[in-house]
């Protein structure tokens, strides 16, 4: 799965904002761990500086350049898609950019919280809920094909008293699904049929331990 990751929801976790910063977060963790593979736009990063430019240092601008690379790959602004993103005639000239970038990478859909700003892309945006909503749907779907699966989400559900919320839940379960697949892939087995959306796990899995 390939995402365009627009830039509210990258300032939603580097600015901390409480309201939304849990589900762009989650957003951040599948493409972290290579369940997806997430594009940032050279023209969103030069607006995150902008944007932040009160914050950031010189040096502090290299740092998150660095961090971002490490979790994103940067699609570069090119010419063509200026001047496709011109002949679009949007209201929003950066949005009809944003479009045309996600088309040329062959992205599935474009993350952000505007989705009404891209209702005329032919590529097809989602807010971080609508994601997780269609991936809490995938591995629902899933779950009977795996007793792996089954056995997370008991795991998960024995926490359930120190979670603030069933997303906290279901967050919880994801990282158990990433922690056993290593150990399930040895065996030939799977913890979802190929078809499903991948996990989402959160951070402590990617020390290879499960959380608590």
């Amino acid at each position: 799965m390939v995402l365009l990751i627009d830039a509210n929801i990258i300032l939603d976790v580097l600015l901390n904002r409480p309201e939304f910063v849990k589900e762009s977060s989650l957003v951040w963790k599948l493409c972290e761990t290579e369940q997806a593979k997430g594009y940032i736009s050279a023209l969103t990063f030069a607006n995150l500086v902008y944007i932040m430019r009160k914050q950031l240092t010189p040096e502090k601008i290299e740092d998150v350049l660095q961090r971002l690379g490490l979790i994103f790959e940067f699609s570069d602004l090119t010419s063509a898609d200026v001047s496709k993103a011109a002949a679009l005639h949007w209201a929003d000239f950066e949005d009809a950019v944003q479009s045309v970038t996600a088309e040329r990478i062959h992205a599935n859909y474009i993350i952000t919280r505007n989705v009404r700003d891209f209702t005329k892309s032919s590529v097809m945006a989602f807010t971080p809920a609508e994601l997780l909503a269609r991936a809490r749907a995938c591995l629902s779907s899933s779950l009977p094909h795996s007793s792996a699966g089954r056995l997370c989400l008991f795991r998960a559900l024995r926490y359930q008293h120190l979670l603030e919320s069933a997303q906290d839940i279901f967050s919880c379960f994801l990282d158990f699904m990433w922690y056993y697949q290593g150990t399930i892939s040895k065996r030939g087995d799977s913890l979802c049929p190929p078809a499903a959306t991948p996990n989402l796990p959160v951070s402590s899995a990617r020390h290879g331990r499960p959380p608590g």
